[in-house]
């Protein structure tokens, strides 16, 4: 039997809420369908009319925080994709001030920081890629190795980092974009030095 249209709003919106604060804080195998639906005040057969499974609304909850993600990168391809340098740049701050948006409030479950980890560095890498072919600038390193070391700064972040440790790892990033990124300069820059 096919299931039918669920809008957002309401019961569904709450069994997301509650299935992501616990998600984040018990991981994935320390949460199930029973928990959620005692905290959320339903029944079993209310969660199962909106979810297919544990594992349907654990991606939805991981989507909905993907898509946050996705909003900030392409207003930051949009704002810099230029120049790749500040892109980069802008994407390392990004993932610090989402990361701290999410640690400041909800302790993260091992598993959860792991996942997260996973897709952002799947999504930097399609935005780097992005950022790339707008500007025509080539890498030492491929744009994925590039994506890791941008998004690894996530998963230090979630674990802990201090405002101290942020900017000693930042100055090892501008160190290292030095490293793997080529001397660019921007097509607007190229412009006004011809025009001089």
């Amino acid at each position: 039997m096919a299931r039918k249209a669920v809008t957002s709003g309401g019961t569904r919106d709450e069994i997301l809420r509650v299935s992501k604060q616990m998600f984040f804080e018990k991981g994935f195998d320390g949460v199930t369908i029973r928990n959620i639906q005692r905290e959320v005040g339903c029944e079993v057969g209310l969660f199962y009319y909106y979810f297919s499974s544990k594992d349907e609304v654990f991606d939805v909850v991981l989507k909905d925080t993907e898509s946050e993600w996705r909003d900030a990168f392409e207003k930051i391809i949009e704002e810099n994709g230029e120049e790749p340098r500040a892109c980069i740049r802008k994407l390392f701050e990004c993932f610090f001030r989402l990361s701290a948006e999410y640690t400041a409030d909800e302790i993260l479950h091992c598993s959860i920081i792991s996942d997260i980890c996973d897709r952002m560095e799947s999504i930097a890498a399609e935005y780097i890629e992005e950022m790339l072919k707008k500007t025509g600038v080539s890498l030492r390193i491929s744009e994925k190795s590039l994506a890791v070391i941008v998004a690894g700064g996530v998963g230090k972040l979630i674990f802990g980092c201090n405002d101290r440790d942020f900017r000693s790892f930042s100055d090892e990033a501008e160190r290292l974009l030095d490293a793997v990124l080529p001397e660019y300069r921007s097509r607007s820059r190229e412009i006004s030095v011809e025009l001089l």
